[in-house]
């Protein structure tokens, strides 16, 4: 995917910080799976009840 149309974007207010992908950083799981996986996670760490989607 070409992601030069980000490079006018500061990510988080950060000048310089670039964006990625998954597939850059190894991950080949889809998307969907991704999110839950995070989802899960974030609400473990934050010690709530997951809500359904």
């Amino acid at each position: 995917m070409d992601l030069s149309p980000f490079k006018g974007i500061n990510p988080c207010g950060y000048q310089g910080l670039e964006v990625t992908q998954l597939r850059d950083l190894g991950i080949t799981e889809q998307f969907s799976q991704v999110s839950a996986d995070f989802l899960s996670y974030l609400t473990t760490t934050l010690c709530t009840s997951a809500i359904p989607l």
